[in-house]
């Protein structure tokens, strides 16, 4: 194989595979953690997952906005953006679900409430680290696009 090749290949794993399974890893770990403490609060894992996704949100559309970015990519940068945005959505949701099944496990409500609160949870968490995920994959390869166009510009003036 040619030496430019692997470079290539070990770039596209760096870049696109490694910082998506860190993530990846965090949040299932801490999707364990919401599973397994049901009955605790575990709203500063869901509110920080919150943090973390609006403001990579925030920073997606703050790049989309450059005036000098080629379309293809600005759109990719937008739906990276507009991924996390649902995610951190999702966020607040499953917080609020998780204070409404502590708060109805305190009082004596039917059971039917607190298995819809507490099932729902978590296929909601699940999803939203598939956005996160999917958010990252578009941001990582808008980051590779971003540096060849500027190759481009670069050899053009």
């Amino acid at each position: 194989m040619n030496l430019r090749k692997i470079r290539k290949i070990h770039a596209a794993i760096v870049l696109d595979v490694v910082p998506g399974l860190l993530i990846l890893f965090c949040l299932l770990y801490f999707g364990y953690i919401l599973i397994v403490n049901s009955t605790e609060d575990t709203s500063s894992i869901t509110i920080s997952g919150f943090i973390l996704t609006s403001t990579l949100s925030g920073l997606s559309f703050a790049w989309a906005g450059n005036e000098f970015l080629v379309k293809k990519l600005k759109l990719n940068i937008t739906m990276a953006g507009v991924r996390f945005l649902t995610a951190a959505i999702l966020f607040l949701i499953i917080t609020i679900f998780k204070y409404a099944y502590l708060e109805l496990v305190e009082t004596s409500m039917p059971a039917l409430f607190k298995c819809v609160f507490e099932y729902f949870v978590i296929p909601l968490f699940a999803v939203a680290v598939l956005l996160i995920r999917w958010g990252l994959n578009r941001l990582m390869s808008s980051i590779v696009l971003y540096g060849r166009y500027n190759k481009r510009y670069e050899r053009n003036l």
